[in-house]
């Protein structure tokens, strides 16, 4: 049974991409150097809960001599959107209560427990109303696995993402990111029945859904330093297909057009999942006339990565 818990792990983590990996000994790399007619820029697939300090020498080295870093979203953009876009409200004359069914609907209020006005429950999208009721589940969770997997996480995971961003900014390198207001609609979208099979699954069905998302959590950031592409393939292939297209598919073809302009000796940042596959941006890229080839560990000297 696949608990929306599976869907929240996979907008936190947004490198688990949905595309059919292709068959190549060369997609076990995350860095890659792209180039056509002289131009040459980066793809680094990343893991936004990897903790940068245990990043590859040649990443530093390559955003180091980087003319621009550009990543999906940013704090900044993140805030506006949520200044003028309420993501955790259903649009007027949409009410949660009639969209879930009564025994879902009665979960939800014992769950949020008088914690929120009715009105404002009733006024919830699917996907706040989820990451409410996974953070109270997960509260209600006897000790066991799932804690002691929970707190090894929390001691290992950093935050990939944001801190390239923040050594970027004090080096005063230009920072860019990829996302639109219309690309981060897309990811605080949750269909109504992902909702409601949270709200109905048992404790023991929810227990054993979370560790085990939990533990591949832990798994993909402890594979991350060795390009362990099979372990980003065990995610692919428990997604599910409206999801994938949503959040990977379709943000993929809104983002090419940006790689494939970008200058010379930029560097972007992208979760893993979107390189991968007929409809990743390797394939797109490819498609495009660019060569790919990886930058391998180990492959220290930057003059030479960057072609200089």
């Amino acid at each position: 049974m696949r608990l929306v818990t599976k869907f929240l792990v996979a907008m936190t983590f947004a490198f688990i991409g949905g595309q059919a990996l292709a068959a190549q000994a060369e997609a076990q790399a995350h860095l890659w150097r792209v180039e056509k007619e002289g131009k040459v820029f980066f793809i680094l697939g990343s893991i936004h809960e990897f903790p940068s300090r245990l990043l590859r020498p040649e990443v530093w080295q390559l955003l180091d001599q980087s003319k621009k870093l550009v990543t999906e979203i940013d704090e900044g953009l993140k805030l506006v959107y949520g200044l003028l876009k309420d993501p955790t409200r259903l649009p007027k004359g949409q009410s949660l209560d009639r969209l879930l069914s009564p025994e879902a609907w009665k979960n939800l209020l014992l769950f949020l427990d008088k914690k929120y006005p009715l009105e404002r429950i009733k006024s919830m999208t699917p996907f706040y109303a989820a990451q409410l009721v996974v953070s109270v589940r997960n509260d209600r969770l006897e000790r066991g696995e799932f804690h002691a997997v929970a707190e090894r996480l929390a001691k290992t995971a950093g935050e990939m993402d944001k801190e390239l961003r923040l050594y970027a900014e004090g080096k005063k390198i230009p920072i860019g990111t990829l996302d639109t207001f219309e690309s981060i609609d897309k990811l605080f979208v949750l269909p109504v029945d992902d909702l409601e099979k949270l709200l109905l699954a048992t404790e023991e069905e929810y227990r054993v859904e979370i560790t085990h998302e939990m533990k591949s959590k832990l798994e993909l950031i402890e594979t991350y330093p060795e390009n362990r592409i099979d372990t980003v393939k065990k995610k692919i292939r428990s997604s599910k297909p409206e999801h994938r297209k949503r959040l990977y598919t379709a943000r993929n073809h809104e983002w090419l057009p940006k790689i494939a302009a970008a200058e010379s000796q930029t560097l972007f940042v992208v979760g893993a999942g979107h390189l991968y596959g007929r409809e990743g941006l390797m394939a797109l890229l490819k498609a495009r006339g660019f060569r790919l080839s990886p930058v391998r560990k180990g492959q220290t000297s930057c003059g030479k990565v960057l072609g200089n």
